[in-house]
């Protein structure tokens, strides 16, 4: 029927197919889109300035800085020690 396809039922959900989804997993993405989206600022900021290529630099810094401590929590959650 319809419903096997998600068709008329609304938005699926992870919790919707059965999986646990930790309240931790929501504010991981949350703290990867807000990491984004600073990286982008920088490089505005740079292009503003005139300052590209040095601005990039700190953007790459900060993006490889932000991925790492996202794989670090996530890692800490996954654990058990971080779950609510």
């Amino acid at each position: 029927g319809t419903g096997q396809l998600g068709i008329g039922r609304g938005a699926s959900t992870p919790q919707d197919e059965g999986d646990a989804v930790a309240p931790g997993d929501y504010r991981l993405l949350g703290v990867g889109a807000i990491g984004t989206k600073t990286v982008v600022i920088i490089c505005l900021i740079g292009f503003i300035y005139g300052r590209i290529d040095m601005f990039i630099d700190i953007a790459l810094a900060y993006a490889i800085l932000n991925f790492i401590s996202v794989i670090a929590i996530a890692k800490y959650f996954k654990s058990g020690r971080g779950a609510e």
